[in-house]
C-alpha cells in the first residue's frame, strides 16, 4: 500500500513530526516516512530519476524510497544484517570492501552501517571510489564523526555540501552530503 507524498520537503517534515508523536520513531510508518524525507532532500541536490544508487546499510525503507523516486538501487547489507531487506538487487558485503566497480554510482548512501563499521575512514574511501565524478556521497554519522571530518579535510576530491553543527550533541546523528569533484 503506497501513500501520496506531500508536495514539499517542509510539508513532509511536519508530517514526519506528527507521525513520530503519534506512533513513535520505531514504528514502520515513521521509518518509511523518514526514509522518504531523506530521499526527497537528496533529490533536490541530484535528480534521482534513472540514476544508479548504492545504499549501504540495513534500511530497507530507504532503498524503497530511492526506487519510488525513479532511481535504480543496489542495496549492500553488512553480513550481520537483521530483519527484512529491501526488494530488488541486494548484496551482502562489508562497507569497506564494496563489490562495485569504480565510478559506477551516481549516489553512494550509507546510513545504518556506517557508525558500526570498524574502519570508518575505509568506508568513506570506498564510497568515494564507487561514486562517479559529480556524484554525491551521503553519510549519517554518530560515533566516528571526528575521525571522518578530520579525514575529509585532507581529501581534495570530496566537497562538503552540508554544514555540521558547531557544537555536536551526544548521540545525535550528523548528516553529511559530499560531492565528488575529482
Amino acid at each position: 500500500m503506497t501513500t501520496a507524498q506531500p508536495a514539499s520537503v517542509p510539508a513532509l517534515a511536519l508530517r514526519l513530526l506528527a507521525t513520530a508523536l503519534r506512533h513513535g520513531v520505531r514504528a514502520p510508518a515513521y521509518r518509511r516516512l523518514h526514509a522518504c524525507y531523506h530521499v526527497r532532500r537528496v533529490d533536490r541536490l541530484l535528480d534521482l530519476a534513472s540514476r544508479q544508487v548504492v545504499a549501504v546499510g540495513h534500511d530497507a525503507w530507504r532503498a524503497d524510497a530511492f526506487r519510488t523516486a525513479g532511481a535504480r538501487c543496489l542495496v549492500v547489507e553488512p553480513a550481520d544484517a537483521r530483519g527484512a531487506s529491501a526488494e530488488g538487487e541486494r548484496v551482502i558485503a562489508d562497507g569497506y570492501w564494496l563489490p562495485v566497480r569504480d565510478g559506477a554510482a551516481d549516489l553512494a548512501y550509507c546510513d545504518a552501517a556506517f557508525p558500526r563499521a570498524p574502519d570508518a575512514v575505509g568506508v568513506l574511501d570506498e564510497l568515494a571510489r564507487i561514486t562517479r565524478v559529480g556524484g554525491l556521497v551521503c553519510l549519517s554519522l554518530t560515533g566516528a564523526r571526528r575521525l571522518v571530518v578530520r579525514h575529509l579535510r585532507h581529501r581534495s576530491d570530496l566537497t562538503l555540501l552540508t554544514r555540521l553543527a558547531t557544537v555536536p550533541r551526544p548521540r545525535r546523528r550528523a548528516e553529511l552530503v559530499l560531492r565528488r569533484t575529482a
